[in-house]
């Protein structure tokens, strides 16, 4: 699936159908509550295998039922220490360097 960096996010959240798609039984992971922009939303946390910029890194990601967004966030836990991330706002692209 994609994500859209989101540096305001502290944890990655995905939409609960990827847990599914995957075969991660959503609710088995450990419950967190999040303060999203516009309201609160539970999400369950779990330990998954991402590839990112070609790079598989082992990470947290939250699956949430209440994610109102039409994509999923990769936020900083886990994440963004693996990473050298540049938001190059002028030119509208991010660039994504392991290091």
């Amino acid at each position: 699936t994609d994500a859209i960096v989101d540096s305001g996010a502290s944890i990655s959240i995905f939409k609960s159908d990827v847990a599914k798609a995957i075969g991660i039984s959503l609710k088995d992971g450990e419950k967190r509550i999040f303060q999203a922009a516009s309201a609160k939303l539970i999400g369950y946390v779990h330990d998954v295998v991402l590839l990112i910029n070609g790079c598989q890194i082992n990470c947290k990601v939250a699956f949430s039922d209440g994610l109102q967004t039409s994509f999923n966030l990769l936020g900083r836990e886990t994440v963004f220490d693996k990473f050298l991330i540049t938001f190059d706002e002028k030119n509208k692209r991010i660039m994504i360097k392991a290091v």
